[in-house]
């Protein structure tokens, strides 16, 4: 499998919104400074499909302090959350949504790859 890993540094309270990665690949995340928290929610989930924008590749509601009286469907989307501490790696799925939010200063590599198990949603 190839990778291309990127540095990720941000300060406390940055985060980005809830999105697929381009072309909807698999990626992982290894944290080295700082607390990150991740909503993750499950890939093709019914619930969210409705709210998906598809020029940016994300989604209209805010993942963290999501708005269910103006996004009804949510009340039933699978969500995970989990926070990423230095000495981790995270691996998110193919196709899965998620949002990420700087709890301090925080300082990771990522990166997205294809590999054999993903080739046939590619």
């Amino acid at each position: 499998a190839n990778s291309w890993p990127t540095l990720i540094a941000g300060p406390r309270g940055t985060r980005s919104g809830l999105h697929r990665d381009t072309h909807d690949l698999p990626f992982w995340m290894a944290m080295f400074l700082g607390r990150k928290r991740l909503r993750i929610f499950a890939p093709e989930d019914p619930a969210l499909e409705p709210y998906f924008l598809s020029e940016r590749n994300g989604f209209e509601f805010d993942a963290f302090r999501p708005d269910e009286w103006s996004y009804p469907g949510l009340t039933s989307a699978s969500v995970y959350e989990h926070m990423l501490l230095p000495g981790e790696l995270l691996y998110i799925p193919s196709g899965a949504p998620h949002g990420a939010e700087n709890l301090e200063d925080a300082v990771a590599v990522s990166a997205n790859f294809l590999d054999p198990r993903g080739l046939d949603l590619h």
